[in-house]
């Protein structure tokens, strides 16, 4: 049997290195995935509901996916093509990040299963097919993780250069990948003998990426930022927060603070008293955007002699939001831990006596007169049953990977006390892990956790997940 195992990873490891077998076996592979789902196409809209304030250039949105668009039908005449150049798109960054992450690994196999898994979730190829930032912003971040595995290896110029690089192209295009610099610099925390040249090679074109999102926004809209989006979704994010003995010393939030309080709080008290937070999510997480959309606009007709002489509606939005935050903290932290739990473990995957469960309690809330004031129907979540087996398999899978970004940061963290080095696979899953953490944190904080933006950090926490079993295969190699 020990022979077997040994012969095994022997293959494994020589196979990884094979310069000419390994990109093209990976490339056939991927070439093979991409042709069977353009063949065979999600069930979904090219336009979604957003998608003409990304072909408009809107104020509420970051440059880079709004200039791809504009690219794409300067070159092709139209945006038909956007379901194939996305899914190329997507194909060619996943072909290098798995054939770096198998030489990285020094496993062919590991190398394989990461295509199979991204390759094989419908609802990552979900995204090429719909004018969405998400397609995109996986792709450039598949195209930052190579960059970031070879400065791990090399430690050079080039490689920080083309992270700086890549995670500015990615924030222009999805401003939440901000939180990503909170694990790069996480990361660099374990190479801080290298800070001059981190500064020299990381941060010029980061920064350069993100002048040219300021320049953008002043010379479309005037302003000088990368995105006027965060007030918008603060807003909304406060609708179970907001209490009706708030106030703040400016009349006009006052008035705006006031009117929220008396239309939510009788939805808060519907809420309440719902103990699973699985299906208080799926409650919950529709109202954020009733208040910032139907219900704000209604508020604005109502304020609009003081409202017009606003010059940045987005900073009094935040403004608004930080008022009720500041004042009820502990409700707000329990409202973000709710969509972090969602983001992380799937709010939406329900068991059928969950399902079941949902059905019942939404055909109850939907009846209230104050549901019906807000028009809140559910009308657009999916009462799709699942089996319960593919139910629990993906939640075992997802607790794995929960318990397994906790050992990666506190196995770290040990190495870092203690002064000792980190070994590339513990630094690459440490990285993977804050990346999946602070991403869904910062979503949490701002915007309900739905399964499409947990699904974009899914790449990340497959080579997480993947870079513990290349521990494991290492170690079992050092003990023959």
């Amino acid at each position: 049997m020990l022979s077997i195992i040994d012969a095994f990873l022997k293959w494994d490891n020589d196979t990884s290195q094979k310069n000419l077998f390994l990109p093209i076996c990976f490339f056939l592979v991927i070439t093979a995935f991409c042709v069977f789902h353009f063949l065979n196409p999600p069930e979904t809209k090219l336009f979604s509901d957003d998608a003409f304030s990304y072909i408009n250039f809107d104020p509420t949105r970051t440059v880079g996916y709004p200039a791809f668009l504009s690219i794409v039908k300067w070159i092709t005449g139209g945006y038909e093509s956007i379901p194939l150049i996305q899914l190329i798109i997507l194909g060619l960054c996943s072909y290098l990040a798995a054939l770096a992450f198998s030489r990285f690994t020094n496993s062919f196999l590991l190398g394989f299963i990461l295509i199979a898994c991204l390759f094989s979730l419908r609802e990552i190829m979900k995204f090429c097919f719909e004018i969405f930032t998400e397609s995109l912003a996986v792709s450039f971040l598949l195209l930052f993780s190579v960059s970031c595995m070879s400065f791990i290896k090399t430690k050079s110029n080039k490689a920080l250069f083309g992270m700086g690089l890549l995670i500015g192209i990615t924030i222009l295009i999805r401003p939440s990948s901000y939180a990503i610099l909170g694990a790069i610099f996480s990361l660099f925390v374990f190479y801080r003998k290298f800070w001059t040249k981190i500064l020299t090679f990381f941060l010029p074109p980061l920064l350069g990426c993100l002048l040219i999102g300021v320049i953008s926004n002043y010379s479309f809209h005037g302003y000088f930022s990368t995105q006027s989006f965060l007030g918008h979704n603060l807003y909304g994010k406060v609708a179970l927060t907001v209490k009706e003995n708030m106030k703040s010393e400016d009349s006009l939030e006052d008035k705006m603070i006031k009117r929220m309080a008396k239309v939510m709080m009788p939805v808060q008290k519907i809420l309440e008293p719902i103990e699973s937070w699985r299906l208080y999510y799926v409650l919950a997480a529709p109202i954020y955007d009733k208040l910032r959309y139907p219900i704000l606009h209604k508020f604005k007709i109502e304020l609009q002699k003081e409202m017009k002489f606003l010059g940045d509606l987005d900073a009094f939005y935040k403004r608004v939001s930080l008022q009720v935050i500041k004042q009820n903290p502990l409700d707000y932290a329990k409202d973000v831990m709710i969509n972090y739990g969602a983001l992380w473990f799937l709010g939406d995957l329900k068991t059928e006596s969950e399902r079941i469960e949902l059905v019942e309690l939404i055909n109850k809330v939907k009846l209230t007169h104050e549901f019906q004031e807000m028009d809140m129907d559910y009308a657009s979540y999916k009462f799709r049953p699942k089996p319960d087996v593919l139910v629990y398999g993906v939640r075992l899978f997802l607790y794995t990977a929960f318990a397994l970004s906790l050992f990666f940061i506190i196995w770290a963290g040990c190495f870092l006390m203690a002064g000792s080095r980190l070994e590339d696979l513990l630094a690459y899953g440490f990285f993977c892990a804050v990346c999946i953490h602070v991403s869904y944190l910062s979503i949490a904080m701002v915007q309900a956790g739905l399964p499409r933006y947990a699904m974009a950090m899914w790449p990340y926490m497959f080579m997480m997940v993947l870079s513990s079993i290349g521990l494991i295969f290492k170690k079992v190699e050092l003990c023959k």
